[in-house]
Order: structure tokens, then C-alpha cells, then sequence
């Protein structure tokens, strides 16, 4: 019923993914997060508790059913919904005929960050290349960066995203 890659779009998740063991295949899984820039989600509610409050909101609402969710979502190209948190989400049309709800943090949302793809992919590769890393360089950054097929950044002040997710997981890993 769901479309929601959480890679994309929901920190916890990211969070328990770093925590697997990994190989090189991390890579292609880096792959699903694109190349734009998105809304990532912070805050602790789980996949399941995010769309089992959306199902619940649908329902209320008689828009629950595929056909009936299909001809709302098309007046307007997307609707927006507030969960228990004060997150907002963006409702779209899934591409599949099974998951034909498509959910993402809405933009600038309470309990969410505005991202690009490229600091998620770094940090996670990041994260997972390094561990233990108790501070991170431009270098080392680059070096991570061309093994998945990222540009070099020219120094990390310009690039204090990066950074500032990388603090972001490393404090909320710990916290779990």
C-alpha cells in the first residue's frame, strides 16, 4: 500500500542500516536515494507507527480505498497530512498498482532537515567505511566520495552539511 524509501526520507531507518554489517554492496544501495535534494524525517516516530497514523488518517477521511485515494490525490497532485509529532507529509500517487500511496516528509517540516542526496550518501558511506572516525577531513571525504561516484568537495567548511549530518547520526546512534 506503501511507497516510502526510507533511505531517503526517515533517519531512524538510516540509523538501523549503518548499524548491519556491510561490504562493498552498500554501494548500490546508495543508489535508491537519487541525486536531488529532500526532506529527511528526525523525529522517533517508527515506518510503522508514520504509516500506520496515515493509514488511520485516510481511513477517517473515506480516502483509504485505491480508486477513492487515486481520484483525491489527482485534484491536486498531492495532499498533506499531520501526524501525533507536528510532522507534515506529503501524499502522492505510488507507481506500482500495490503501492499506490507515495509518503515523504513534507518540505521544511517540524522534526525533519532539508538534504542532499549527496551529504546522505557520503555520510552513510562515511559512517560505514569509518566507524570509529573521530574527526573527518576534506581528504578522507574525496577519497569516499569517488568510490561512489560523487565529486570532490572543495573543503569541508563549504561543505558543513556533511558534517553536521555525520554529528547528527553519531549522536542519535548513541542515543538509541
Amino acid at each position: 500500500m506503501f511507497l516510502f524509501n526510507t533511505l531517503k526520507h526517515h533517519l531512524p531507518s538510516i540509523i538501523q542500516y549503518l548499524r548491519q554489517p556491510h561490504n562493498n554492496f552498500y554501494i548500490n544501495d546508495l543508489l535508491c536515494i537519487g541525486n536531488s535534494q529532500m526532506d529527511l524525517y528526525t523525529g522517533n516516530l517508527t515506518t510503522l507507527d508514520i504509516t500506520q497514523e496515515i493509514k488511520l488518517h485516510l481511513a477517517k477521511a473515506n480516502k483509504l480505498d485505491k480508486n477513492t485515494y487515486t481520484d483525491w490525490i489527482k485534484q491536486n497532485g498531492f495532499a498533506k497530512i499531520q501526524l501525533s509529532d507536528r510532522s507534515e507529509w506529503i501524499l502522492l500517487l505510488g507507481n506500482t498498482a500495490d503501492k499506490y500511496i507515495h509518503i515523504h516528509p513534507a518540505r521544511y517540516s517540524p522534526c525533519s532537515i532539508r538534504v542532499k542526496a549527496s551529504t546522505i550518501k557520503t555520510v552513510m558511506a562515511l559512517t560505514i567505511e569509518m566507524p570509529n572516525l573521530e574527526a573527518i577531513n576534506t581528504s578522507e571525504i574525496n577519497d569516499l566520495r569517488k568510490k561512489i561516484k560523487l565529486s570532490p568537495i572543495k573543503n569541508l567548511e563549504e561543505s558543513s552539511n556533511i558534517k553536521n549530518l555525520y554529528l547528527l547520526i553519531k549522536k542519535r546512534s548513541i542515543a538509541i
